[in-house]
């Protein structure tokens, strides 16, 4: 048996001091299936799979509305190991705690043995669980699955099963294990935990996305882009914290995510960018920065003014301040663009953006 941490908080002792609400059975012989089913009965835990795999919805209403009825955590501490099995069937060590989760590991073992004979819908399983334990119909249940969710997380096999359920639940205090999660050697953790962060949508949850952006190319990059995408504003400070990472192409789509995002609290930051060693950093922070418009300026005229004026950053800061789409802005540019666009440039830049950025000042 896996050795409990007596510290863990928010055990089934502890948040069920209250009896959850109670319910009618809606669906009296599918109850005591399903009841049959946690006690280890095999025909009974064939007929749960098969409702919760089905691709008839009223099946899979049948079944969740059953589980929306459930007043015992017995049932739903033998349904989330199977949300642990499907993660890693070849990996799950079987406690005896869960016949539906050895049941289900010895289905999937076979189905991995002969992926053309007939089965279940894995995926389909996975999405009636999580669907069953983050939606609540009664305050009762609420509080019966959190409980149940926090007693899990002592268990070191359900621990992340746990997290990301209550991550999906709106609970930040899943944050770290998340975290953990995304830095994962198994994919499908990765992309449960982009996927409660994403449900979280909370400012802390944009590190764990820019780093889970940080880990591959493929999927896993994918997901955490729209995730970063999705969190809007609250996305932000990661994002700033990201435009010196050292990956060059997480610092072009940290640039690139703040455009889209359209606030100029990050322009110090984006100038920076201007003399970024990476070609394509170097264009998207003048892109942003030109969209940007008189917010920027200043921001540019302090890069000019402090950095040394090599080609590359001479281009990029001349392409940010020519691309600025105000008549009055393009104007008032005009004596640095010349200078910019002149020989002697790294002379005599600093010296005309240190003035403007003087005369800025008194504005």
């Amino acid at each position: 048996m896996p050795t409990r941490d007596i510290s863990a908080k928010n055990t089934l002792e502890d948040d069920l001091s209250d009896p959850p609400g109670v319910h009618s059975q809606r669906y009296t012989a599918q109850s005591t299936t399903l009841n049959d089913a946690v006690q280890g009965d095999p025909s009974a835990t064939e007929t749960v799979f098969h409702y919760l795999s089905s691709s008839n919805r009223d099946l899979r209403h049948i079944i969740l509305s059953t589980l929306h009825d459930v007043e015992q955590a017995a049932t739903w501490q033998a349904l989330l190991p199977c949300l642990a099995v499907i993660v890693a069937p070849e990996s799950w060590v079987d406690t005896g705690d869960s016949f539906l989760a050895t049941w289900l590991r010895r289905k999937m073992l076979a189905a991995q043995r002969h992926p053309d004979a007939p089965g279940y819908n894995f995926e389909r399983i996975e999405r009636s669980l999580v669907e069953a334990f983050v939606l609540d119909e009664s305050e009762g249940e609420a509080r019966l699955k959190t409980a149940v969710l926090y007693d899990a997380l002592a268990w070191q096999q359900m621990r992340y099963s746990a997290g990301y359920l209550l991550g999906m639940r709106g609970d930040l205090r899943a944050i770290p294990i998340l975290e953990e999660m995304v830095e994962s050697k198994t994919l499908k953790l990765s992309l449960w935990a982009i996927q409660a962060l994403a449900a979280l949508d909370d400012e802390l949850c944009g590190p764990p996305l820019v780093a889970a952006l940080a880990r591959d190319r493929g999927e896993l990059h994918h997901e955490a882009q729209h995730a970063l995408g999705e969190l809007g504003r609250k996305a932000e400070p990661a994002l700033v914290v990201a435009l010196e990472h050292p990956d060059s192409h997480i610092r072009w789509h940290a640039a690139r995510a703040l455009g889209q995002i359209g606030d100029d609290q990050a322009v110090d930051a984006l100038a920076a960018g201007l003399y970024d060693d990476n070609q394509a950093v170097r264009w998207t922070s003048a892109r942003v920065l030109a969209n940007l418009e008189a917010s920027a300026i200043p921001a540019i005229l302090g890069v000019l003014c402090c950095h040394p004026i090599t080609d590359p950053f001479r281009q990029a800061a001349y392409h940010a301040l020519h691309s600025m789409p105000s008549r009055q802005t393009q104007a008032y540019l005009q004596p640095l663009l010349q200078v910019l666009n002149s020989p002697g440039a790294s002379i005599a830049a600093p010296a005309v953006a240190n003035r403007m950025l003087a005369e800025w000042g008194r504005r």
